[in-house]
């Protein structure tokens, strides 16, 4: 359902020429840097992708950022991605960083915006520099050698603190590059690509995106689809949406009829269940903090059962990292019993266990126990004999 795009280029195919003053670098200096990039960035590019029409969820995305960046004052997003290179005479090599270095403003504004935002620089280099060749083979001590080449690329998270990237892919090629080249001098020609890059929208982008899906959701429009709780009332929704987001729901509404059906049956699951999970379907985010230890549960089963993997995942996290005071006995019971049964989730199955173990007297002899013996005799006596050394029988 989620197409919009979780990359922006900021520049694209930028080509800049270093010159390299070894005899300077392996001076008392030691060090030399080269701006790859100084400045606000580029007016927002998409990614060139062929004959592939531009999406308009990126051309919107796109707008929308390079509006909201045109906001902070030229001086206040000189951003820097610097080449360093410093030699270590002892060692007789070079060491190469990529330094990543942002501003205040740049960096709040961006991580109001977007969620986990980092800046990739990836591209290619090439030089034409000389080499010594073995004794053997050389009839003079220099050789013209063919352009060096080869890929380089780094990664920097957006932050207030500048970061240096070492041993970035590609930095060994041109440490070698540098450390065989005779002369006092060389050239090295870098072309690369700026990409800016997250994990989801926040703050305003976020609010912008969710409002279509919001205004569907929140005004009926044209729903065409049901879906039926254990107290048999009518859950609205769209087809398209449920769809989208469970295989086997989409199945289900194709299934045995010419035209798809308009109703979803889920007897097993309360009305707030089935409303959390519309809203689910249409936000694609879920409220951990205030959601009900019995809603989590009967969600997490429904999501399972139809392979809404979003959801799953979400309440999978949600219910492992709850402090075990959330959780009510009986509900740590059965839901250890469901995650022994599907063979999954193996760390929250655990997590479940370890609370039976603390409290295995109180579990012996709680209702909640003697209803699950009534229902399941042979995982109730397995249990048992799983907690054994912690439970003491009367």
């Amino acid at each position: 359902m989620n197409s919009v795009p979780n990359q922006i280029y900021l520049g694209k195919d930028v080509s800049k020429e270093f010159e390299l003053d070894l005899e300077k670098i392996q001076s008392q200096t030691g060090i030399q840097t080269f701006p790859l990039f100084v400045g606000a960035a580029e007016p927002l590019k998409r990614p060139e992708n062929g004959a592939k029409p531009p999406d308009d969820h990126d051309d919107h995305y796109r707008r929308a950022l390079q509006e909201l960046l045109d906001e902070l004052p030229d001086e206040e997003i000189k951003n820097v991605i610097d080449l360093v290179i410093k030699s270590d005479r002892d060692e007789q090599c070079y060491g190469l960083s990529i330094k990543f270095g942002f501003t205040s403003a740049f960096a709040k504004k961006i991580s109001s915006i977007l969620v986990e935002p980092k800046l990739i620089i990836r591209g290619k280099f090439e030089s034409e520099t000389e080499f010594l060749l073995p004794y053997a083979c050389r009839a003079s001590p220099l050789y013209n050698a063919k352009p060096f080449f080869g890929t380089f690329s780094a990664t920097g998270n957006i932050s207030k603190e500048p970061q240096i990237i070492n041993n970035f892919e590609g930095a060994t090629r041109i440490e070698h590059c540098v450390r065989t080249h005779v002369a006092s001098s060389m050239s090295i020609t870098f072309t690369f690509s700026i990409i800016l890059t997250w994990s989801g929208f926040g703050g305003i982008l976020q609010r912008e995106y969710v409002s279509v899906f919001e205004k569907l959701l929140n005004d009926k429009m044209f729903m065409d689809c049901a879906i039926i709780p254990s107290n048999k009332s009518k859950i609205m929704c769209h087809r398209s949406i449920v769809a989208a987001q469970s295989e086997v729901l989409r199945i289900l509404l194709q299934k045995g009829s010419p035209e798809p059906l308009s109703e979803i049956e889920m007897f097993d699951i309360s009305e707030q269940a089935v409303k959390t999970l519309v809203e689910f379907l249409y936000k694609n985010k879920l409220d951990e903090d205030h959601i009900e230890e019995q809603t989590a549960l009967e969600l997490l089963q429904v999501a399972n059962r139809y392979h809404i993997t979003n959801l799953e995942g979400n309440l999978v996290d949600t219910l492992y990292f709850k402090p075990r005071g959330w959780f009510s006995l009986g509900n740590v019971l059965y839901l250890y019993h469901f995650t022994e049964q599907i063979g999954e989730y193996e760390m929250l199955c655990d997590k479940m266990l370890s609370i039976l173990k603390k409290n295995a007297k109180a579990l012996h002899s709680s209702e909640a126990f003697r209803d699950f013996s009534r229902k399941f005799p042979k995982e109730s006596a397995n249990l048992v004999g799983i907690l054994m050394s912690d439970l003491k029988l009367p």
